[in-house]
């Protein structure tokens, strides 16, 4: 399954693959991953998604359910975003950092809720 979304207020794509298999679904966007990545339990990264540049988050279907592996990753994602966009890491002020992480988190939920109403 998977869950592409315009990132508000920067010049991102964020896009979600919960996959079995990451080399097959990394195909469709012409992603390749090392040999050290296709055992993690989820990945994040930053590429391209057709002409935009965008951060992903891969995860494997059996951790659907791990908000920890997702936060996690979400992490990584803001940090992504922030360097490309020259907001440094301050403990003192994130709160850019700590909107865009709950932003990612709420589309993800959102997101989950829709497919599992699907399935049903």
């Amino acid at each position: 399954i998977k869950l592409i979304k315009k990132v508000p207020l920067y010049p991102k794509r964020f896009v979600v693959v919960v996959t079995d298999d990451f080399d097959k679904d990394g195909k469709e966007f012409n992603i390749k991953f090392r040999d050290e990545d296709k055992d993690c339990e989820g990945l994040a990264f930053r590429d391209y998604y057709k002409q935009y540049k965008a951060v992903y988050i891969f995860i494997r279907s059996k951790n659907i359910d791990n908000w920890g592996i997702w936060a996690h990753e979400c992490l990584h994602c803001v940090n992504y975003i922030m360097e490309d966009v020259g907001i440094p890491s301050d403990n003192n002020n994130d709160e850019a950092h700590a909107y865009l992480i709950t932003w990612m988190m709420n589309e993800i939920q959102s997101f989950l809720i829709k497919e599992e109403r699907k399935v049903k």
